[in-house]
């Protein structure tokens, strides 16, 4: 569904609520491009595999910004590995895994190590000399939806958008105008059960999205 569908369908789940609700569809668009940005956030904490990219960008300094490398790339929701790409003249192979510390105790782990920065990527030391490029994988979010948005297609896969549907709606009703507060209660909590139904379901689709073997499962 575009946003205006999404939006369109949340405003007919509340048509007939005394009293009517905002109509502003641009507030709409946003509301639901957060919830949407959220599912992607849980979707990351659950499992960071299901919506993985990566994306490869050269060193310099011992250095590279992920905001400038994955700038045409889908944003950044959790960072999964970090590995040398194309290791130059330094004694590391491609593939290696390069271990994400943090300044405060960079000794943590073996080298090669980096710390990772506001999105910036930079070398524990001297640890990736002669490194050339690296590669980032990491489970990516949900752009930016503009109010402006509304003929663009929803990045959450259409088995799962009745959850911004649902969230839209619920917004509505508690923006809505004037009904009494029994009335917007009743209807909260019947949407509230339903997503809370439908995200349950989306959970366990997380899960069990692929057979992954794993030895720290």
């Amino acid at each position: 569904m575009t946003y205006d569908e999404i939006a369109t369908a949340a405003l007919a789940r509340v048509s007939e609520l005394p009293g009517g609700v905002p109509q502003n569809r641009s507030v709409l668009y946003r509301r639901i491009g957060t919830r949407q940005h959220q599912l992607f956030q849980h979707a990351a904490a659950v499992n960071p595999d299901y919506f993985g990219v990566c994306v490869t960008g050269p060193l310099d300094g011992g250095a590279c910004d992920l905001w400038v490398v994955a700038e045409d790339a889908p944003p950044v929701a959790r960072v999964v590995r970090v590995e040398v790409a194309e290791p130059g003249a330094s004694e590391y192979a491609p593939h290696q895994e390069i271990h994400v510390t943090s300044l405060s105790d960079p000794e943590a782990a073996f080298p090669p190590r980096c710390t990772l920065r506001d999105g910036v990527l930079r070398s524990v030391g001297s640890d990736l000399d002669g490194v050339l490029r690296v590669r980032v994988f990491y489970a990516r979010s949900s752009r930016e939806v503009k109010p402006t948005d509304g003929a663009a297609s929803a990045e959450l896969p259409a088995e799962w958008q009745e959850l911004l549907v649902i969230d839209a709606a619920r917004d509505l009703v508690r923006r809505a105008l004037s009904p009494a507060a029994d009335v917007k209660a009743a209807l909260g909590e019947l949407l509230k059960a339903e997503e809370d139904e439908l995200l349950a379901r989306f959970d366990a689709h997380l899960q069990e999205y692929a057979p992954v073997v794993s030895r720290f499962a």
